[in-house]
């Protein structure tokens, strides 16, 4: 089967790592995956364009403001960004018949309970970031039927910017390392992420909504980061820390691991232990 993909944010980590899994998994698609330089998905009239010169079947949503300090303070461009562009892709989508696939985050929830966060939790963002995240799940629902909203968290990878970047530039120069122990989630590997997307895409699942993806197990910044240190031998010590000895802007949710049950009984999907991901990437990108 031939489906033509339109992936917004195409330069970011995300977007990078759909393209190479395409490319080796699903070869025969055609894909169009513009930078946010070329397109701000906020922007209806340039969308329109983008749909209607390139009829996509799929619309991977890959774009967002992802700097959750930040967001604290320039709230109009997170606001544009995580909720107003959602919504014009929602609709842009409906309008020519494609299935959207939207990324979402952990962070729509508060991190007061001590289990799993399920897709009927209730959200309760405690920051703005999450905030905006959860007002474009909102603005999907409202404006298309044909939608699957992913919830990922921690999403690392083998391009740009990301947690294992920091890990190992901050060893460089450091030969002590300190990371948070106090804060819980459930890292997301992006190729593990692409896969599910590709997979939604070729088999097509009954079922829209909203599911969790991200790999098994609960880890703090503090444990991944020692596994990322012992896996690429870097000559650095790891210690664990308070989040109170590291102030931010936006208070982060104490605990947010995300239940992958749904994904496990609806589609028989295999969840992948978080440092058998996390060991792959690394060998794959960074020895």
């Amino acid at each position: 089967m031939k489906a033509r993909i339109l992936i917004s944010g195409g330069g970011g980590q995300m977007g990078r790592s759909l393209q190479e899994i395409l490319a080796r998994q699903w070869p025969e698609s055609d894909v169009l995956a513009p930078s946010h330089a070329r397109w701000d998905i906020a922007d209806a009239e340039k969308g329109k364009e983008f749909f209607s010169t390139f009829r996509p079947d799929f619309v991977i949503n890959t774009a967002a403001f992802t700097n959750v300090d930040l967001a604290e303070e320039q709230r109009e461009a997170a606001r544009r960004a995580n909720a107003a562009g959602p919504a014009v892709l929602a609709r842009l989508s409906n309008d020519f018949g494609a299935t959207l696939i939207h990324y979402s985050t952990d962070y729509v929830f508060d991190g007061r309970q001590r289990t799993p966060y399920t897709e009927t939790d209730p959200p309760a963002p405690v920051n703005y970031y999450g905030l905006t995240k959860w007002e474009g799940e909102k603005n999907i629902q409202r404006n298309t039927e044909r939608y699957y909203i992913i919830r990922p968290a921690w999403i690392y990878s083998g391009y740009g910017r990301n947690f294992i970047r920091l890990v190992m530039d901050l060893a460089r120069k450091n030969a002590v390392l300190r990371f948070i122990n106090d804060q819980i989630g459930s890292p997301t590997s992006a190729l593990d992420l692409a896969r599910f997307t590709l997979f939604l895409m070729q088999e097509q699942p009954a079922g829209f909504g909203i599911y969790h993806c991200s790999n098994q197990g609960e880890v703090s910044r503090y444990d991944q980061a020692r596994a990322i240190a012992e896996i690429l031998d870097l000559p650095v010590e790891v210690k664990p820390v308070p989040h109170t000895e590291f102030p931010q802007k936006a208070e982060r949710p104490a605990y947010s691991v995300l239940s992958k049950d749904k994904i496990r009984q609806h589609f028989g999907w295999k969840v992948n232990p978080w440092r058998e991901s996390l060991e792959r990437i690394l060998k794959t990108y960074y020895v």
